[in-house]
């Protein structure tokens, strides 16, 4: 960042007897040094005085007026002067009796003035009181933000070290299990590790191998086991389908031998009837002519039939 201080003129203000134009060249950090009494207090005074209208140490220290202290030797009251340059702007400052008048933009540069006699209270000041007399000269937001994030940073990094602290002491507790499951209680846990960390790859790969054949088996006995739960749902499902059939034929027989019962009846009745009834050659139904040894030897034939058929389904039922 440049500096936004272009030029300071000075006239008939404390040292400069004669008119000063003091140019900055834009850098961000200005030094000035030289020899007692060359002018370095006035420079700071002027600055002082047009920013903060402030006649500088002197003013606390002298019972003499400003006015008569202020002007350069040989300078009167009235030729005092201090032009301040600030990013394009520019601000004039004269005496006005025992005080600075100052024209320019309202919004005038900020300047802070540490002196000598401060300094050297901030370095004899205690510890604690060293801050409020310095304060004024640091960005007190920018410094407590600063604190903030150190504060953050801190409370972060002890986070992160009783995590790590932690998981170390898991892993620790883990090692020792597997060092006392494998038999090697007389030996360091992290030396025991580093030792299995040696064994040979053909015998991992190995042991993996075996593992994953293992795992293949379990996995066809778990295929196996499902495929078994399915045949039996399907059985079950099948047996519950056959009984229903099952039920539905015994009802269907118990009904065919209630009609064969009744037509075996009705054969009998027929076949009375015509024996009853020698001289009738026409059918008492239909009244069509009939032949009467025919007639007889079918209704014969069909209560033969008949009646086997009932002695089958009744063996069946009792089966």
């Amino acid at each position: 960042m440049n500096m936004p201080m272009q030029r300071l003129s000075i006239s008939g203000f404390r040292g400069a007897t004669n008119p000063v134009d003091i140019v900055y060249d834009g850098k961000p950090v200005v030094m000035i040094f030289g020899e007692n009494g060359t002018g370095k207090s006035t420079i700071v005074d002027a600055i002082d005085f047009v920013c903060n209208e402030h006649a500088g140490p002197l003013a606390e220290r002298q019972s003499t007026p400003v006015k008569e202290f202020l002007p350069a030797l040989g300078c009167r009251a009235v030729d005092l002067k201090v032009e301040l340059k600030w990013s394009g702007n520019s601000w004039k400052a004269v005496l006005s009796g025992a005080k600075a008048k100052v024209t320019g933009p309202a919004s005038r540069p900020q300047a802070r003035i540490l002196r000598r006699n401060q300094i050297l209270e901030i370095v004899d000041a205690q510890p604690a009181q060293r801050y409020l007399a310095f304060s004024r000269f640091v960005a007190v937001p920018h410094v407590e933000q600063s604190e903030k994030t150190l504060r953050d940073a801190i409370q972060s990094v002890n986070l992160e070290y009783n995590d790590s602290t932690r998981d170390y002491a898991e892993a620790l507790n883990t090692l020792t299990r597997l060092r006392d499951e494998d038999g090697a209680t007389t030996i360091q846990p992290l030396v025991w590790a580093k030792d299995k960390s040696k064994s040979s790859s053909q015998d991992l790969s190995g042991r993996a191998q075996r593992i994953a054949e293992l795992l293949s088996f379990l996995q066809s006995a778990k295929d196996a086991l499902t495929g078994l739960s399915t045949a039996k749902e399907q059985e079950k499902a099948a047996k519950e389908t056959v009984d229903s059939f099952t039920f539905q034929l015994h009802a269907a027989e118990e009904a065919s031998s209630d009609s064969t019962n009744d037509l075996l009846k009705l054969l009998d009745a027929a076949e009375g009837f015509i024996a009853l009834h020698p001289d009738d050659q026409r059918c008492p139904v239909c009244e069509q002519n009939i032949n009467r040894s025919d007639l007889l030897a079918r209704l014969a034939a069909r209560k033969s039939s008949g009646a086997a058929v009932a002695r089958h389904r009744a063996g069946s039922m009792t089966r």
